[in-house]
């Protein structure tokens, strides 16, 4: 038995907990000092009784009670219901008999807070989910569906007073079911954006959507005016799959004229996708990075001993039976990298893919830099132009092959190519 805090509650004020999968772990909410807060308790670290309590940050901190609680099955999300400060009488406050509760999800790595939300039929579009006095909420093993036990179901807004503070309380299971997309033998083309996803932009998908699923559909001759010719994804957590597709012919000023992935997102491009003829500065068929550009402090190893990269998951991308080729890097030299450019806490995985004819000075098939994993199995490099390197590595990071064929190259330095810094 531990003593994990000891705290003092107003009789309408309380405290809410839940179990993790994950070694057991006991997450803990409490409301005093007029917000909620959140720890976390992991019994293995618990020494002649004293519990070790992290404080999860004061990005959860909430100005309302939190009713009720749940963790998903892979201990990445805490699924909160949140007092909506709308109480029985309209008043704004913590713990009322009678209140509205919004669910948000919380990352448990990162802090970031997505608010669930439903469609309206009216011409509000989509709104928050609001619940009356909830219970109890439950997650399906898969992350699919949320289950949560409350009074009267959904909240409605206009019901008066008098019927909120109703002496009869019905409880109810309302099943909330995630979104997801999928196009199937689609086609995007000729499409422009000033900034980013010049055919199509995917952000913030977490762990609660069904995912992203393109198959047999082609992205043709769109243009983004900074990164992400034909897509632009953006702190998606949960996978985008393009099966079977063709990215081909798109264009960025900058990065990533095929596809742009920023932050923790998670891509699979698998059986016979294709990404070829892309153009951009640099990284014109994929650029992936995970943390360079979501930190403004960030520095290499080698530059600083002691930067820490911020904890914002890792990002990954999975290339499976597909080819990459024909992209080019138009940039003159200086950040003139290759077809696919790897950067800041990325993994990528590829197996059974062809890389033929890219053109890029640095790495024209494949670059990885900035604290980078890449693995090859089964892969051809064929006809790559590249002043250093088919494939470059830089700044700390890890290659591994296996079974890799490079054959056909035109280079001056080198098929493999590996640097301890970028080159001036």
């Amino acid at each position: 038995t531990s003593t994990l805090r000891e705290v003092s509650c107003g009789e309408e004020e309380g405290i809410v907990t839940a179990m993790g999968a994950e070694r057991g772990k006991l997450y803990v909410a409490v409301y005093f000092d007029g917000r909620s807060k959140i720890w976390s308790f992991d019994p293995s670290s618990g020494v002649n009784g004293t519990c070790m309590l992290e404080d999860l940050g004061g990005k959860n901190q909430f100005s309302n009670t939190i009713r009720a609680m749940a963790v998903s099955m892979d201990g990445l999300y805490l699924v909160l219901a949140v007092d909506s400060g709308e109480g029985a009488f309209g008043e704004s406050g913590a713990g009322l008999a009678d209140d509205a509760q919004n669910i948000d999800v919380v990352s448990i790595r990162s802090g970031g807070k997505n608010e669930m939300t439903q469609f309206s039929d009216d011409t509000s579009g989509f709104r928050k989910v609001e619940l009356r006095n909830v219970a109890a909420l439950s997650l399906d093993p898969m992350g699919k569906s949320l289950t949560v036990l409350s009074n009267l179901g959904p909240w409605d807004p206009v019901v008066s007073n008098a019927a909120k503070v109703s002496g009869t309380y019905t409880w109810m299971l309302t099943k909330l079911d995630t979104f997801s997309i999928r196009a199937d033998e689609s086609e995007i083309s000729s499409n422009t954006a000033t900034l980013s996803g010049g055919g199509m932009s995917l952000e913030q998908i977490d762990l609660f959507s069904q995912g992203v699923v393109f198959r047999n559909t082609t992205a043709r001759g769109n243009d983004a005016g900074l990164s992400g010719g034909g897509f632009y994804v953006e702190d998606c957590e949960a996978t985008v799959v393009f099966e079977g597709c063709d990215i081909v012919d798109n264009g960025a000023t900058r990065r990533g004229g095929g596809i742009e992935v920023q932050y923790a997102s998670n891509l699979h491009i698998l059986r016979n996708s294709s990404i070829e003829g892309n153009r951009a500065l640099y990284a014109p068929g994929l650029h992936f990075s995970s943390i360079q550009y979501a930190d403004p402090e960030f520095q290499t190893e080698w530059v600083n001993p002691n930067y820490k990269l911020p904890d914002l998951g890792e990002s990954s991308v999975l290339i499976e039976d597909s080819e990459v080729s024909r992209n080019v890097a138009t940039d003159d030299k200086s950040e003139q990298t290759g077809a696919v450019t790897m950067e800041g806490c990325s993994l990528a995985d590829v197996r059974r893919s062809l890389f033929e004819g890219n053109n890029a000075w640095y790495g024209s098939a494949f670059t990885t830099r900035s604290q980078t994993q890449a693995r090859f199995h089964d892969t051809v490099f064929r006809k790559n132009l590249a002043t250093t390197g088919v494939v470059f590595a830089t700044e700390a990071t890890q290659l591994f092959f296996n079974s890799v064929t490079f054959v056909a190259n035109e280079v001056d330095h080198g098929s493999l190519a590996l640097n301890s810094t970028f080159p001036a």
